[in-house]
């Protein structure tokens, strides 16, 4: 059994945490009380289990934490097993990456926005997995480049996160995780932007985080919600190549296919679009860093 204590409870941000168990599919609960204990397993045979739990919601919507662990009479709790993940991947992003809306379908209710937010089920994640990669992943509902989404001219909007106290908890930029790719899923809030501001924002943030990782692939990843600020990016990321930085990329997906279900809550990229984009990008990683 594990005691949850959450903060900031409502009705329409409850958090969710996703529960794998052994090999079994895994499973979601819904933490609906500020502090509570949640049986996350019950009935198991008397034998070693294998039990991951992670968190399935944004952190925007609701802070949670695991305050302590519990098991039935006799039961003991062993230390992490696992070999440690040689490849690391980092992931900055905005509702995408949070998963917003990817396991909404049309006519779902909305009494609660967390109810159909999976994090555990973006291409980020999914990238990860298909290369066995650890992965750090830091985003935020709304966050844009040169504006957050909402942002009027001359409103300052956000200068990206690797700038944005609010997403690092503080002021200096944290470079400690060193990861091999990095991958910035970021521009769709920045609709209401003008071409040159956006230009001026995304190298501003690219020089951030090449002075932080100098020998990391950085891959700015954008479209699958919009193309408007497709100009803008490509242009700035050109330039910086052009003026010698040979590990920058970009790439542009196409948005939702109606294929793929069409689109989750609010537009947002359901599920199979964000399969779709984990297979292209991981094609593309490959080309690039000869991973298998």
């Amino acid at each position: 059994m594990a005691s949850i204590k959450s903060t900031g409870i409502s009705d329409q941000y409850q958090p969710f945490i996703k529960v794998y168990l052994d090999n079994k599919e895994p499973y979601d609960i819904r933490i609906t009380e500020l502090t509570s204990s949640v049986i996350i397993a019950d009935g198991l045979e008397d034998k070693k289990h294998f039990c991951r739990i992670l968190k399935r919601s944004e952190a925007n919507c609701n802070a949670l934490s695991i305050t302590e662990l519990e098991t039935s009479v006799g039961g003991v709790f062993f230390e992490k097993q696992g070999k440690k993940l040689k490849r690391k991947i980092e992931v900055l992003g905005d509702s995408i990456i949070c998963g917003f809306g990817n396991i909404y379908n049309e006519g779902d209710p909305l009494d609660s926005i967390t109810l159909y937010e999976d994090g555990t089920q973006v291409y980020g994640a999914m990238i990860a997995e298909s290369f066995g990669a650890d992965i750090r992943s830091t985003a935020l509902s709304g966050v844009g480049v040169a504006r957050n989404a909402g942002d009027g001219k001359g409103s300052g909007g956000a200068l990206g996160i690797f700038v944005a106290e609010d997403m690092r908890g503080s002021e200096k930029n944290d470079f400690s995780y060193k990861p091999d790719i990095l991958i910035i899923s970021l521009g769709t809030n920045d609709e209401s932007a003008e071409k040159d501001e956006m230009k001026e924002a995304v190298k501003r943030l690219l020089k951030t985080a090449r002075d932080g990782y100098p020998d990391t692939y950085i891959i700015w990843s954008y479209g699958l919600m919009s193309h408007i600020q497709d100009e803008a990016i490509s242009e700035a990321i050109n330039e910086l190549v052009l003026a010698g930085d040979d590990r920058l990329y970009y790439f542009l997906h196409d948005t939702y296919k109606e294929s793929e279900g069409g689109a989750g809550l609010y537009g947002h990229p359901k599920v199979a679009t964000h399969k779709r984009a984990a297979a292209e990008l991981s094609e593309f990683i490959s080309d690039i860093t000869g991973w298998k």
